[in-house]
Formats: C-alpha cells, sequence, structure tokens
C-alpha cells in the first residue's frame, strides 16, 4: 500500500489541479439556480413565441391563425426563406406556419376526395419542445375541422372552424395531488446529474493523467524499474490510488447534488431508488475519463497538455451529452447523429432513464442498462488504446526512461 499512499500524496501536493477540480464542481450550484425553474410543477398553459403567414387569407386559414395566435404569443417575421431560417435561429419565434395559397381549397377536396390534404411548412427553432407543443396544436385543430367535413360535406367552412373553436376550447381542470410527505418533482436533479458529467469529466482526467505521467517519467520512471516490484503490483497500487481520487471527485459532486439549488433532498425524498441508480450512473461515467487520462499519460503528454485536454473534452462532453441544456432545446439532427459516438450523450440518456423526459420514460432501465454497458464500452476502447500506446512506447529509446524528460 505504501505504493498508493505515496501516489496519493503527488496529488495532495499538486493543489492546483486539485483545486479546479473541486472549483469547476461547485459551478453546478449556481448554474442549476439558473438553469431550472423551480421544482413545482407548472401548469400553466404554455405560450410561445409563432407567427403565421398567411398566403391564402381564406375562413380556415384565417381561424387556424386566429386559434394560434390565441393560444401563442404572436410575433411577426419576414417572409422570405432567410428571414424565416433568422426568426429561428435568433429564436424569434419558436414557431412559424406558412400557410399557402389555395390550401382551404385543396384540404376541402383532398377530405371529401379521401385523399392526402396539402402539407403546412413548418420552421421550428432551438426551442424544440414549444414547437412541437404548437405543431400539435396545429394538427389537432384540423383533425376537427376534417371530422366536421367527414360528418357534413355540405357544411361551410365557417361553420365547421366555429365547431372546431369550440372543441379546442373544452379544457379539463389540471392539478397535482402528491402523495403525503412526498416530493415528486425530480426534475432539478436531473438536470445536475446530467451537468455533473462536466466537472467529473475536467477533474478525473486532470487527476489521473497527471498520476499516471508523475510515475511513467522521468526519474520516478527510472527507479521504479529498478525497485523489487512487480510490474503486476505496482500497476495495481497507481490504479487503486487513481481509483480513489476518481470517486473521491464523484462524490464531492454527488455531495453537492444536495445543495437547495440542485434538487438532490427532493429527488432522494421522491425516489430513493432513482437516486441510487443515477448516483451510481455517474460513478460509471467515471470510468470514461479515467481511461482518457491514462492515455493522455501514455502518449507522453506534459501536464499542460493534459490540463488543456480536461478542459476541451470537458466542454465537448457536456454540450454535446446534453449538459448544458434542458428539455426546451434540442441539437440538430446532424449534431444529435455525431453525439452517438461521445460518451456523455449515453450519460445523459442513462439520466433521462432514470428520472424521465421529454422523449424518455421515467423508470426505463433497459434503456439506463443499455447506456451504462455503452459507457463501459467506451471505457475500455479507450483504456486498450493506452495499453498499445504505452506498449508501443517501451519498444523506443524511452524503454529504461529519457533522462532529458524530467518534467513534472
Amino acid at each position: 500500500m505504501n505504493i498508493c499512499k505515496t501516489a496519493l500524496r503527488v496529488i495532495v501536493r499538486h493543489p492546483g489541479v486539485v483545486v479546479n477540480a473541486l472549483v469547476i464542481g461547485l459551478m453546478g450550484v449556481f448554474v442549476m439556480s439558473s438553469f431550472t425553474s423551480s421544482v413545482a410543477e407548472d401548469l400553466s398553459r404554455p405560450r410561445p413565441k409563432t407567427a403565421v403567414i398567411d398566403h391564402d387569407n381564406s375562413v380556415l386559414s384565417r381561424a387556424l391563425a386566429g386559434f394560434l395566435e390565441e393560444r401563442g404569443e404572436p410575433v411577426r417575421t419576414g417572409q422570405t426563406k432567410r428571414d424565416l431560417q433568422d426568426a429561428a435561429a435568433k429564436n424569434e419565434a419558436a414557431y412559424i406556419l406558412v400557410i399557402p395559397a389555395g390550401f382551404e381549397r385543396d384540404f376541402a377536396a383532398g377530405v371529401r376526395a379521401d385523399a392526402e390534404t396539402p402539407l403546412l411548412e413548418t420552421v421550428v427553432s432551438l426551442a424544440a419542445a414549444q414547437g412541437r407543443y404548437m405543431e400539435q396544436l396545429t394538427s389537432g385543430y384540423l383533425r376537427a375541422v376534417r371530422a366536421g367535413l367527414i360528418a357534413d360535406p355540405d357544411a361551410g367552412m365557417r361553420s365547421l372552424t366555429d365547431q372546431a373553436d369550440r372543441v379546442a376550447g373544452l379544457e379539463v381542470q389540471r392539478g397535482v395531488v402528491p402523495k403525503a410527505g412526498q416530493v415528486v418533482s425530480t426534475t432539478t436533479f436531473r438536470y445536475y446529474m446530467r451537468w455533473a458529467g462536466y466537472p467529473l469529466t475536467v477533474g478525473v482526467i486532470a487527476l489521473s493523467g497527471y498520476l499516471f505521467r508523475a510515475f511513467g517519467t522521468g526519474e520516478v520512471r527510472r527507479r521504479n524499474l529498478a525497485a523489487p516490484v512487480s510490474g503486476t503490483r505496482l500497476a495495481g497500487q497507481i490504479g487503486l490510488a487513481v481509483a480513489v481520487v476518481a470517486v473521491g471527485i464523484w462524490a464531492w459532486n454527488l455531495a453537492l447534488g444536495f445543495a437547495p439549488t440542485t434538487g438532490g433532498v427532493d429527488a432522494l425524498d421522491g425516489d430513493p431508488g432513482g437516486f441510487a441508480v443515477a448516483a451510481l450512473a455517474l460513478l460509471l461515467f467515471a470510468a470514461v475519463p479515467l481511461a482518457v487520462g491514462f492515455l493522455a499519460a501514455q502518449t507522453g503528454m506534459g501536464m499542460a497538455g493534459i490540463t488543456a485536454l480536461a478542459n476541451i473534452l470537458g466542454l465537448v462532453f457536456a454540450f454535446l451529452g446534453g449538459g448544458f441544456m434542458d428539455d426546451s432545446f434540442s441539437l440538430s439532427p446532424g449534431v444529435q447523429a455525431f453525439a452517438q459516438f461521445i460518451p456523455s450523450s449515453w450519460h445523459s440518456r442513462a439520466i433521462d432513464g432514470v428520472f424521465g423526459s421529454i422523449d424518455v420514460a421515467a423508470g426505463s432501465w433497459g434503456a439506463v442498462a443499455a447506456a451504462l454497458g455503452v459507457e463501459l464500452l467506451f471505457a475500455a476502447v479507450i483504456a486498450a488504446a493506452g495499453l498499445l500506446v504505452g506498449r508501443l512506447r517501451l519498444q523506443t529509446a524511452d524503454a529504461g526512461g529519457n533522462y532529458a524528460d524530467d518534467s513534472e
């Protein structure tokens, strides 16, 4: 155990890296205060910014436009393709509907002929959840008009739209009846656990990379090669020290989850089983940056390079994994496809599978297990690459230690 203790003392004597790992974790406490709303369920009707461009100016198009503007916040945009793209990119409107000329005529003809009805052109901004909500309202309204036209093919469009307005105006009373003594919302803690992958990535890569490098270069490496200690024992002791460091960073970030703004207390009270699985998911995710730190050290990268790599990969993982976004934002399809090859996206899937999200139901344990398995597979592949790189370096002139490399 002397080697393990020595390795831990090496970490303690590098306070800059330790403080960096701890301070980034503290950021989550402040980020979550503005990143999420209150954990109380908000049952008020959302009013997304909505723009309707009517090229038909018919009874149906005007009724549909009025229906949408009544349930959203009406905004005005330009009508060119560039204007629509700019409005979506700048988030000036969450939902833009373009009604083509002749829409009412083609719609009625399609319904009476039992054929396809004309399609509407829509533009959805980065606030994808709000855009989908307005799109569902549009589809529901047109289905009501279609049902009325099928029931009475000779009915006038005015009467059909009036009937659709009455149907759309029907509402049920909404409310929440929580279990006694139990807070059921875990939304804030779910966001925090997704975000916690960022400080975990930065801290574990930097500290593990520094530790692997400290024992693998310069005079320390030469002494280890000459010491009467087997390579297996040496590697095991260093691996144990690195594991202790990774678990320590995990425990620190998990403890911060109990801060008032991060929702850990609510999650533990409302869903203790889910809390435990989420904690396990975060711990298993630590294997990925641990493997990255090992690979970086095996390549001979200096401490400055390892620290830079930790910060860059931390940001990339957090962005592509959804750690900086809530459910109202969505990446483009191309970026989503690329994110499949980023381990942090699977970490977010695991957390969403525990607590639920728009796309994943709560308690989807099969999805959680699959995501965790993919994370461990990423870690295994990266660690194998580190072993290969280390083996190749042993076959170079540095096999017995490079006297020119005595850097810390």
